[in-house]
């Protein structure tokens, strides 16, 4: 990045395009990276894009994980963004069968990316903790419900995370590093507009909507919760009545060995007292054998 030799005359593509690769770099070699291309703007005589450039913020961990995502697994974040561009639009149209089909579909494809994003920081020698996760996904669901926001990702640029208020609307100020304009699409940092009186309808409609599918999103997520719940109990009844039975099955064993035992000492009872009789018996006989040997 030093050494490019900037001009004056060039100050807003270069910031534009330095800024991409800036932004691309690991968090070790940012502010390194930055202070020496600025620097070498300065030492080009051009302070003004050197002053810019100084001012770039290094991105959080949670924002340089999204510009990763960007310029490292594009096609998968291009797929969720175009879900959200169909959501918005099943919510201005009130569809609310397509509605819960994307939201669903939604759903899948921020679970795949938190996965892919947590793999892809790892590959470039970074852990993604909970937290930055929570922020990752807490930004994509913001992309997919703002079309503001959907620009400021694309830009792979992104200083912080992004979150909405639940009606799709998105807080971009300071976010992305550069501001980006995209054929189609609005500038990534000029912010919502205002809708004119005649959209103040479509608007509220769009925000009723889009709560109308967060509660659905919530009671959905509310009832896979209730049926993991219940699968846990099923199993765990399973185990118990195993038990219950092999406890009950050693119950009856026992049972049968002490009627045995039973059964057993009544026996030896008999044993015992026909021995003692027969015992008396014979010493009586013996005595009075002895009795009849002294008379004689």
């Amino acid at each position: 990045m030093t050494g490019s030799g900037h001009t004056k005359t060039d100050d807003g593509g270069a910031l534009a395009v330095g800024a991409g690769r800036l932004y691309g770099l690991p968090p070790s070699e940012f502010t390194v990276e930055r202070n020496a291309w600025a620097g070498d703007a300065r030492a080009n005589g051009n302070a003004e894009l050197a002053g810019k450039i100084r001012a770039l913020p290094k991105p959080s961990t949670a924002a340089w994980l999204l510009n990763m995502l960007v310029i490292h697994r594009r096609a998968e974040i291009d797929g969720l963004l175009e879900v959200g561009v169909e959501l918005r639009q099943a919510q201005a149209d009130l569809d609310q069968g397509t509605m819960r089909r994307l939201s669903k579909e939604r759903r899948v494809l921020l679970a795949a990316l938190l996965t892919t994003g947590r793999g892809l920081a790892s590959e470039l020698g970074q852990r993604a903790s909970a937290a930055v996760l929570e922020d990752v996904e807490e930004t994509l669901r913001a992309a997919t419900s703002d079309a503001w926001a959907t620009a400021a990702v694309r830009t792979g640029m992104l200083t912080r995370a992004l979150s909405a208020d639940g009606w799709g609307a998105a807080d971009l100020s300071g976010a992305v590093a550069v501001p980006v304009s995209h054929a189609g699409q609005p500038d990534a940092a000029a912010g919502p507009t205002v809708p004119l009186p005649a959209d103040k309808t479509r608007a509220a409609a769009q925000r009723k909507a889009a709560l109308a599918v967060k509660s659905a999103d919530e009671a959905e997520a509310a009832l896979a919760g209730i049926r993991d719940r219940a699968a846990g109990l099923t199993l765990e009844r399973s185990a118990l009545a195993a038990r219950l039975t092999e406890l009950r099955n050693l119950v009856a064993e026992a049972a049968r060995d002490l009627a045995a035992a039973d059964r057993e000492a009544v026996g030896l009872s008999r044993e015992e007292e026909a021995a003692a009789r027969t015992a008396a018996s014979a010493r009586s006989a013996a005595d009075r054998a002895g009795a009849r040997l002294m008379g004689r």
